[in-house]
């Protein structure tokens, strides 16, 4: 099997394909109508929340406790471009964490791993 691009997100994957299936005398039109697709992350909000639970989840210690080095290698294990403390408001927005002392939360009851 020949690689013939890549594409760095759903979007650019998209707009990729697309115009693949275009007749070549169309491609140069329909690639102004659709715009340039993002081919990086340009925020922590382009991460799947799930990864972030993911590594909330991995992060914590058996008593629940994340420190935010913890959480940093997580989310670089988990290919994440989020910044830490960005995880960590979502986290407590949707009380998922509290937190314990300055730079140490606890990730709350049954979230955590058993």
């Amino acid at each position: 099997m020949e690689v013939v691009e890549r594409a760095a997100s759903a979007a650019e994957l998209q707009v990729k394909v697309t115009l693949a299936n275009t007749p070549e005398e169309l491609r140069d039109e329909l690639r102004k109508r659709m715009g340039t697709p993002q081919t990086e992350f340009s925020s922590a909000e382009d991460d799947s929340p799930k990864v972030w639970f993911a590594a909330l989840r991995d992060a914590a210690n058996d008593d629940g406790e994340i420190t935010a080095q913890a959480l940093a290698n997580a989310l670089r294990q988990r290919s994440s471009n989020a910044a830490v403390s960005t995880v960590i408001e979502h986290a407590m927005a949707a009380g998922l964490l509290f937190e314990q002392e300055p730079e140490l939360w606890c990730l709350l009851g049954e979230q955590r791993s058993v």
